[in-house]
């Protein structure tokens, strides 16, 4: 049970990224995107260039959701 509730607590943590707004804000004024917007951008990247130059999408798709997560606690340091 206790994995579960670890499970679960990780995926509401997930969830506040479309909270947490990139840090570029402070440059860009009309910037509104937030690290899940970032997050979701670079995996549709990721998985265009992995198709055109023939690499493994799913690893490339796992990095690129995955590389944020830190920021979640952290925010998005500039």
């Amino acid at each position: 049970m206790e994995d579960l509730e670890r499970i679960v607590n990780f995926i509401f943590e997930v969830g506040t990224a479309r909270r947490i707004p990139r840090s570029h804000r402070q440059f860009l004024r009309n910037a509104e995107d937030s690290v899940a917007d970032h997050s979701f951008r670079t995996a549709i990247i990721g998985m265009v260039l992995a198709g055109l130059e023939g690499a493994d999408k799913n690893k490339v798709l796992l990095m690129c959701l995955l590389h944020d997560l830190p920021e979640i606690r952290t925010g998005d340091p500039n």
